[in-house]
């Protein structure tokens, strides 16, 4: 049995030295091939390649698609939000849920090098190859949103009348072949995320507001 110290610690205080530990890498699902085992670090953004006895890092894999500086903080370092998650192994392929994006991260297990990001529903959670290896599903947590509660359409014995019981998942079916223009993909998921940084129109005036 061996433990290994994923990622860097966060720490308070002004040096790694001194402060007081307040959390870590935070490692969300793991997934072992033949020469390695591959870890998750939400907090990190990254994926641990581990040696198979668990005893030394091998590498450690940088996720974010996002290179532009409204993504970096002062210091040039990517912002962090990817928040990677479950994982799936096959052949020479690691795919990757990042919930803080929305998408499905492609990593290259001999190159260790990502290859790119796939748009997928709201939340990603987990991921399943299909035994032929020919098709991706991918679970998300949140899916479409919440939904109304109320309305003459609406049958509360489905799911309940309660906003939180409303989150309606939903599945992202995806072809894994070399159909798949990873290079599009990939810019879609940064414009998705870029969303917020639109401008938009301003509301118009408002004098009374009922609830």
């Amino acid at each position: 049995i061996a433990s290994l110290r994923l990622g860097a610690p966060i720490e308070t205080g002004t040096d790694r030295t001194g402060g007081h530990v307040v959390g870590g890498a935070s490692p969300s699902a793991l997934t072992a091939g033949e020469n390695a085992v591959y870890v998750s670090l939400a907090h990190e953004d990254a994926i641990a390649v581990v040696y198979p006895d668990g005893k030394s890092l091998k590498a450690q894999i940088s996720l974010p698609p996002f290179t532009t500086p409204e993504f970096q903080d002062r210091d040039g370092h990517p912002l962090r939000g990817v928040m990677p998650g479950g994982l799936a192994l096959s052949a020479n392929r690691l795919y990757v849920t990042e919930s803080g994006i929305n998408a499905l991260g492609v990593i290259d297990v001999d190159t260790q090098r990502v290859i790119g990001h796939l748009p997928v529903g709201w939340s990603p959670s987990a991921v399943l190859v299909s035994p032929d290896g020919k098709t991706l599903y991918v679970a998300n947590s949140k899916g479409k949103g919440t939904g109304p509660n109320g309305g003459s359409n609406f049958n509360s014995s489905l799911h309940g009348a309660y906003v939180g019981e409303l989150e309606l998942g939903s599945i992202s079916i995806i072809p894994a072949d070399a159909s798949l223009d990873f290079e599009a993909q990939t810019a879609r998921v940064v414009e998705d995320n870029r969303a917020a940084l639109a401008q938009s129109n301003p509301l118009p005036p408002l004098r009374h507001v009922f609830l």
